[in-house]
């Protein structure tokens, strides 16, 4: 459940935006990103019961990526290594 809202905030900033298969993408590397989070907040510990770290930060990290890269402000290059 929680992947499906990660992937809600990784696409909602540029849901105006983008084509359909780049909202897809986007909320596929967004589920993956919280996925990450997540892992590393139960390897050191951290006790998030609601996992919203995980959702917003790993969800809206992907998104703030793809929004600076819409705006020329980051590099494709640097996007492939965040995500």
């Amino acid at each position: 459940m929680n992947i499906c809202r990660a992937g809600m905030v990784a696409q909602c900033s540029g849901c105006d935006s983008f084509p359909l298969w780049a909202a897809v993408l986007m909320g596929i590397f967004g589920g993956f990103a919280y996925l990450a989070v997540h892992f590393i907040m139960l390897k050191f510990g951290l006790d998030d019961p609601l996992d919203a770290v995980a959702v917003h930060g790993g969800g809206g990290k992907h998104q703030k990526t793809q929004v600076l890269h819409e705006q020329g402000v980051v590099a494709p290059t640097i996007i492939t290594l965040c995500t």
